[in-house]
């Protein structure tokens, strides 16, 4: 039996741009809510476009990735709204005794997490990331229980132009933050520049750098497309291509990523909305 339902906001970060990380997020929802009994409901706002923000009515918030500079957005009414809902429910999280809001932030949202916060230092890459690649364990990501089903070196489906640097390791103690993951120290661009890769901000909140969303089977359909394929082979090589269509293919890389984080943080979020017994049958 369906309990109760659980109201989730999709914060679509595209920009009107096309791309594959919201189908990948319903798909994650639709195969939640059969796993565990639960009706979950979403609602998609389309934030940069159209300035479409949530409330604070939902339980759960998913902030997708999305193109562009994630400075492009300063002084505009949406980013304005963006922050303030953020810092809202960071608040509404601080309250005791209270049915707490969740919510996770991905690549373009992790970004703009990091700069709400002032977490660390963001900056263009020399070259976009582009693909598979690995991200490392700190200490505290070996305790993160949603990457306990990985390795202490797992693989991400990787795409960005900006990175976030040099974290402010002194405000992150002061509201108890920790570093999860940083990129592999021999894919940073210089000596002592390793990108942060994923951050716990709160009980609730957590945000990564990668896509971990990613469904390797769509996105092995996706980049087959021959747009797509003229795209990456023009600017990145047939070697990068071929290596990138057969890593969606390797079990042991993105689709254990994919398995794991997203779905662990849905259980999480709504096993302890369960036991605060906001949810009713």
């Amino acid at each position: 039996m369906l309990k109760r339902e659980v109201r989730v906001a999709l914060l679509d970060m595209n920009n009107n741009t096309p791309n594959e990380g919201m189908r990948c997020i319903k798909d994650m929802l639709v195969i939640q809510q059969r796993v565990m009994q639960v009706k979950l409901t979403y609602e998609v706002f389309d934030v940069r476009h159209l300035c479409e923000l949530p409330d604070l009515s939902f339980d759960i918030y998913i902030s997708t990735g999305g193109p562009g500079n994630p400075y492009d957005g300063e002084g505009t009414a949406w980013e304005s709204a963006y922050f303030e809902l953020i810092q809202q429910i960071w608040q509404h999280n601080k309250q005791v005794e209270i049915t707490k809001k969740y919510m996770f932030f991905i690549c373009h949202s992790f970004q703009l997490m990091c700069r709400c916060f002032k977490l660390g230092k963001i900056t263009e890459k020399a070259s976009m990331a582009f693909g598979v690649t690995q991200v490392e364990k700190t200490s505290s990501g070996k305790e993160e229980s949603l990457y306990a089903l990985l390795d202490n070196d797992f693989y991400v489906a990787d795409f960005r132009n900006f990175q976030v640097i040099e974290p402010n390791e002194r405000l992150l103690r002061n509201i108890d933050a920790n570093i999860l993951t940083f990129e592999i120290e021999e894919d940073a661009e210089e000596a002592g520049t390793r990108a942060v890769t994923s951050i716990r901000l709160s009980p609730e909140m957590i945000g990564t750098q990668f896509h971990p969303e990613a469904d390797p089977d769509g996105m092995y359909i996706h980049f087959q497309k021959p747009e797509k394929k003229d795209f990456v082979i023009e600017k990145y090589g047939e070697i990068k291509y071929q290596q990138m269509l057969k890593d969606f293919e390797d079990p042991d890389k993105i689709s254990k990523t994919h398995n794991a984080i997203l779905p662990s943080f849905m259980r999480e979020a709504v096993d302890s909305l369960l036991s605060r017994k906001m949810i009713s049958v």
